[in-house]
């Protein structure tokens, strides 16, 4: 990944944004990384991560809570788990 400074980056954007389609730029701000830019595909497969990710955690979820109510097994801590993923995945 090439990173550019912030300042650079509002220079050359074009450049950057084709830069984008071979590999994810990365900006600086007083020489520390503040973001990365990546092409529309990228951020489409890192989001279908995502979403996959969740349906995983939710699914196990789904699977805890089902195997608690089929048990003795207290029922609140996969509830708890279920909240906490589901806070995760608002942002």
């Amino acid at each position: 990944m090439k990173f550019f400074s912030a300042a650079d980056a509002n220079r050359k954007l074009g450049a950057l944004i084709a830069l984008t389609r071979k590999e994810p730029v990365g900006l600086t701000r007083y020489g520390r990384p503040i973001a990365v830019l990546i092409s529309a595909a990228e951020f489409r497969d890192l989001m279908r991560l995502k979403q996959n990710a969740f349906v995983n955690d939710l699914s196990a979820c789904i699977s805890d809570i089902e195997a608690a109510n089929d048990s003795a097994v207290d029922g609140l801590a996969p509830m708890r788990k279920l909240s906490t993923l589901l806070r995760s995945y608002r942002t």
